[in-house]
């Protein structure tokens, strides 16, 4: 929580740093999300983190 909102890891590092370290050490090697009704594909690191409300149908 912070009132800095979503800037809080621009001026509160030592508070934000520690979770966003843990997220980006994957980087390449980490899986995509995605969200989808359908089974998680084989190879799912094609899929960019996006959420399925940005889909029109």
């Amino acid at each position: 929580e912070s009132d800095h909102g979503h800037d809080a890891f621009l001026v509160e590092p030592g508070k934000l740093g520690p979770p966003l370290r843990d997220f980006l050490d994957a980087g390449v090697a980490g899986r995509a999300v995605h969200d989808s009704d359908g089974p998680t594909p084989e190879n799912d690191s094609n899929f960019a983190p996006v959420h399925a409300s940005l889909f029109s149908e």
